[in-house]
């Protein structure tokens, strides 16, 4: 009995305590994505201050999406075979976090926050083809 009161304390404990963390903390940290996420929740349960989730949200998916496209590209620059499965893992985390801010996207509309969103959903599917290709031919040789 005792134990799943420790077990539902921490359960519960987890969600708060991430909800609690404040998106400016986050995005110093370099943990883009779970600032996405914070902002994302408090704007939907209409917690905090808009103006400032707006802002962290704005600056950590830009961010994010700017180192993103900066490690693909060095990625496709190498010109090595092998660079596919990071690419695809790359742009699925690109993809994640669209889809993320894409679920407020009425809320950013209606209150005229201006960030550009991009469905990665095209080059996510070809590197995913080209990461299967090469992670095939690579079984095959072994």
């Amino acid at each position: 009995m005792r134990m799943k009161r420790i077990a539902l304390f921490f359960v519960l404990l987890i969600p708060a305590f991430i909800l609690a963390q404040s998106p400016e903390k986050l995005i110093n940290k370099g943990e883009y994505d779970r600032a996405i996420v914070v902002c994302v929740e408090k704007l939907q349960n209409g917690k905090g201050k808009k103006h400032e989730l707006y802002s962290g949200l704005k600056r950590a998916y830009e961010t994010a999406n700017y180192n993103d496209r900066n490690k693909i590209t060095e990625l496709k620059a190498s010109g090595k075979p092998e660079i596919w499965f990071d690419v695809f893992m790359t742009y699925d985390a690109m993809q994640k976090r669209f889809m993320t801010v894409r679920s407020i996207e009425s809320q950013l509309a209606e209150d005229q926050v201006n960030i550009e969103l991009k469905d990665h959903s095209k080059d996510l599917e070809v590197s995913r083809q080209n990461a299967a290709a090469y992670l095939y031919a690579h079984a095959v040789s072994l």
